[in-house]
């Protein structure tokens, strides 16, 4: 358990500052899969670990693992509808 959980962002919090950057306009309810979908390609390209090859991003586990793990908790049927649960790694 995290001991002084104000030192950490919630999963909301990253979303709405993510949409923010996205110019999106952050209600988490109202948005439509390709929103969804930038706001976590955003996450997973700016997380640590993040390499740059020939000017491109290649997202690593932990980008991944970020990822996946705000969809599951921000955008819970985004990640069934999509069978995300399939690229979970175990």
């Amino acid at each position: 358990m995290v001991e002084n959980s104000e030192d950490y962002l919630a999963t909301d919090d990253i979303v709405d500052i993510v949409c923010s950057e996205c110019g999106i306009p952050s209600f988490r309810h109202n948005m439509v899969d390709e929103e969804i979908a930038q706001v976590c390609k955003y996450i997973g390209e700016n997380a640590p670990g993040v390499i740059v090859i020939h000017g491109k991003k290649l997202i690593t586990m932990e980008g991944f693992d970020t990822m996946i793990f705000i969809t599951i908790t921000e955008f819970p049927r985004f990640f069934e509808e999509h069978m995300l649960y399939m690229v979970w790694r175990n």
